[in-house]
């Protein structure tokens, strides 16, 4: 919601003043009930503009298998997100552009979502649609015909059901923001709930707002959508955080973001669950749909890691970027309460005085990791009684003097939080009613909040029978009840051959939950999936040793797709060590669901020192081996496995190898990029010549490579032109002198779109020469064009050079490069070249220019 730019007098309001303002003060309001015309959306200014550019990602995640072709639409019918559309359309187009990604149409067409123009587009993006957005706003609509009227309605309702057909049938979409609230509240027809089971929830409000800070957690560290953006797998985010209700199942979609109910601001509609899911990925029939609650405004898109996100959300929706889709359990908050070991205190407990020293701590990262080890060591010792009363009445002194930073009294809110409710709950509860500060009075609301919920002392007993009970629905809740309160002693007739199939498995969670030995649970021998689960979760929450795991892979005939994901996890996650030799093992010994199974369970472990062993005997492998051991190195953030992999792209013949060894390839490439992979790069370059035929690519592209040599295999010919053109990729990650020579090399090779394209990408100024001499040795205008457009997108990242400047203002055919040339010199303000500008006949430039300069010393 915008914020009213100025207070106005009571005299002021006219009733002009008040048509006039009351649409920008009460926005949400108003739209709620459709009462406002749209206004045109704002443009955005060059500043804007900059910024969003510096926050886009240098380069796609993965390559796209082929020429991919996106929607972006941003029709309303409800309330309008101005800024939030606009930053949307311009980093989805731009970041399309520069990584090569995606090529974007920006439109609200309502033709392009006819079944036949659908099917030109790998992904729809509803960019914050709200309401109907194939009908009309409701004021518009009422004031219509009713014939005409009716006639809207079925369009809506025909083109809702095209968008829906395109997905199931293979097709995908992208939501943000209020891309989930669309079609919400408008009936139960069976199109409305199509589209919310579609998108994957029903939106039923914000109430964390734009104007408050709010944490949220990846929940899915290691999917590609989110590996490596966040290092700490959370961060804090001032936007419109959605809810979503009961419509939301997170059983039908794999949720990898959410909020941390328990470090936002209280409220007390949220939901019950604490279950704020806010990015997730899903199938939907043969299709893919990817959702993000963020972009409520310009705010957001300003931040790389979120640009990031959203690229690689996008190129999931296009069928790219390859992601598990099955649902996963909500993790429980991190174990900061614990920090145990060996029954004793991780960290010592914490003392007035190392608290006091922090009265004038900032937000910098020295500061954050003492808070962090004060907070830890005020959970670990949360079990002393003597210790929290001391520390609460010395924390409540210190919040009630007001001194020190706002971070300093919000960490004292949180240790208020960390050694809970003492004997001191009405002081608490003043405190919080007076505090100011919104983080300060979330933590001290939450304090009072569980002290309400969980007075001391344990809870109610429960009386339990003397015997097993005949009914099933009691005897569920009594595990259920003795699985959340571990204090109460476990009854001698509750034992697992006492129970049925449907029970044992309540049995093993509530023993792994209460902490017990899992011995008798290692011993089942399952015959359901759902007991070989439990066992599973079982050895994974309370330890187990190698022929544990031997166990769980042996449990894999019994499990399908879905349940196999949640098995690998298990396995994956487990302490015992030299497993990941185990599983290598099963590779090639185990029967092909162990082996499945096993190679799911590597794909999701960090297996950088394990990568030499791994690879060495993939020569020798059988092709369903090698095609498990590449998915493996994907996950693989190791240089050895690079460039063990490069070293044999050249010499592989089949297809669908080298498809899944580029992939591997790319995804390493992303994770680091070292001198050695580079030289690894260009040595498979070098090896990718066929021997007896050489390229010439007859358009400067390599797809249109041809064989020139005696031989006359084409064939071979494109196969080396390819690779050499996918090893050129890989320059820009090094982006030194010796890279650009290597595209230089590749031009002179016959890859000349693809070398300057390459270049183009470059973030520093190494790429200047190398473009300089492609563009004057360009032998068409089409290649000199690209030309100009590389060394003005780099001048625009890089900064201006003085003969780069003059080459293309001088040189460019299309105005449309030298409007970038000299908007790039703008945005560098350069005296030497502002001086230049003026004896070229760019006077107006030059003074623009000096201006600046000017104001920037001043």
């Amino acid at each position: 919601m915008k914020k009213s730019r100025s207070t106005l007098t009571r005299s002021t309001l006219t009733l002009t003043t008040l048509a006039l303002i009351l649409p920008l003060l009460f926005p949400a309001a108003l739209s709620a009930q459709g009462w406002y015309p749209y206004k045109d959306d704002p443009v955005l200014t060059i500043r804007q503009k900059a910024a969003l550019d510096a926050a886009m990602p240098a380069r796609a995640a993965v390559a796209p298998a082929k020429k991919r072709r996106v929607l972006v639409f941003s029709r309303t019918c409800d309330f309008r997100h101005y800024q939030g559309i606009v930053a949307a359309k311009y980093a989805i187009e731009k970041t399309g552009a520069l990584t090569g990604a995606w090529e974007t149409v920006v439109s609200d067409d309502l033709a392009n979502f006819e079944p036949a123009a659908l099917r030109q587009f790998d992904c729809v993006v509803m960019n914050n649609t709200t309401g109907r957005p194939f009908a009309e706003p409701q004021p518009e609509l009422k004031k219509m015909p009713a014939e005409k009227q009716v006639e809207i309605l079925a369009r809506d309702t025909r083109l809702r059901k095209n968008l829906l057909a395109y997905i199931r049938e293979g097709g995908a979409l992208f939501g943000i923001h209020a891309g989930g609230d669309t079609y919400r509240s408008r009936g139960a027809g069976e199109y409305e709930a199509a589209y919310i089971d579609m998108i994957g929830g029903n939106f039923i409000g914000h109430p964390w707002t734009a104007r408050e800070t709010s944490v949220v957690v990846v929940e899915d560290p290691g999917s590609p959508v989110t590996r490596g953006i966040w290092p700490d797998s959370e961060f804090t985010a001032q936007d419109e955080m959605y809810m979503f209700g009961d419509a939301f199942d997170r059983n039908k979609l794999r949720v990898l973001m959410a909020l941390d109910l328990t470090r936002c601001a209280p409220r007390k509609n949220a939901r019950a669950d604490g279950d704020c899911a806010l990015v997730w990925i899903k199938n939907h029939g043969k299709g893919r749909v990817a959702y993000s609650a963020f972009g409520h405004d310009l705010t957001l898109w300003l931040v790389p890691e979120i640009q990031e996100l959203h690229l690689r959300l996008l190129q999931f929706a296009t069928g790219d970027l390859a992601a598990d889709t099955t649902s996963i359990p909500k993790p429980k908050p991190p174990a900061r309460p614990a920090f145990i070991t060996d029954g004793k205190p991780f960290f010592p407990a914490p003392t007035e005085a190392q608290i006091r020293a922090l009265e004038n701590c900032d937000y910098g990262p020295a500061d954050r990791d003492v808070i962090d080890a004060l907070v830890f060591a005020a959970y670990g010792h949360n079990n002393d009684a003597s210790f929290c009363a001391t520390m609460e009445d010395f924390l409540l002194r210190e919040l009630e003097s007001r001194r020190g930073t706002s971070r300093y009294r919000t960490m004292l809110a949180h240790l208020v939080e960390a050694v809970g409710v003492q004997k001191q709950a009405d002081r608490l509860a003043t405190l919080a009613k007076t505090e100011k500060d919104e983080a300060v009075r979330s933590h001290l609301a939450e304090a009072a909040a569980h002290w309400k919920r969980v007075q001391p002392g344990k809870e109610k007993e429960r009386a339990l029978p003397p015997a097993k009970p005949d009914n099933a629905r009691e005897l569920g809740n009594i595990i259920g009840w003795l699985a959340a309160n571990p204090w109460a002693p476990l009854p001698g007739w509750l034992t697992f051959d006492a129970l049925d199939d449907t029970m044992k498995p309540r049995l093993a969670y509530a023993l792994a939950e209460r902490g017990e030995a899992v011995d008798s649970v290692k011993k089942l021998t399952p015959t359901t999936p759902e007991l070989a689960l439990a066992t599973g979760y079982a050895v994974w929450k309370r330890g187990g040793a190698a022929g544990d795991l031997s166990r769980l892979l042996s449990f894999a005939p019994l499990l399908d797709k879905i349940q196999s994901a949640q098995m690998a996890v298990y396995l994956a996650s487990s302490a015992v060590p030299g497993r990941a030799d185990l599983y290598a093992t099963t590779l090639g010994a185990g029967t092909p669901d162990e082996a499945a199974l096993a190679g799911a369970a590597l794909a999701l472990m960090d297996l950088s020192d394990f990568s030499k062993k791994f690879l060495a005997g993939y020569d020798t492998a059988p092709a369903d081996e090698k095609r498990v051991m590449l998915k493996v190195c994907e996950s693989l953030a190791d240089g050895h496995a690079f460039t063990e992999l490069m070293r044999r792209l050249p010499g592989e013949k089949d297809a669908a190898l080298r498809s899944a060894m580029q992939r591997a390839l790319t995804r390493i490439s992303q994770a680091l990029f070292t001198a050695p992979m580079f030289d690894a790069t260009v040595a498979a370059y070098e090896a990718a010549d066929s021997g007896n035929a050489t390229t010439t690519a007859t358009s400067g592209n390599a797809a249109t490579a041809t064989a020139t040599s005696g031989s006359g295999n084409a064939a071979v010919a494109a196969t080396t032109a390819t690779t050499r053109a996918f090893c050129l990729r890989f320059a820009v990650l090094q982006g030194d002198a010796d890279a650009a020579r290597f595209c230089q090399r590749a031009f002179d090779d016959g890859l000349r779109a693809d070398a300057i394209r390459t270049l183009g990408a470059w973030k520093n100024q190494t790429a200047f020469d190398a473009l300089l001499a492609m563009s004057k040795a360009a032998t068409d205008e089409r290649e000199a064009m690209l030309a100009h457009v590389s060394l003005t997108t780099v001048m625009s990242r890089a900064g201006v050079r003085e003969d780069v400047l003059e080459h293309v203002l001088k040189t460019a055919v299309r105005p449309e490069e030298k409007e970038a040339a000299l908007k790039a010199a703008a945005d560098f303000p350069d005296k030497k070249i502002a001086d230049w500008l003026s004896a070229n006949g760019y006077a107006k430039q030059a003074e623009t220019m000096r201006a600046r300069l000017q104001k920037k010393k001043s």
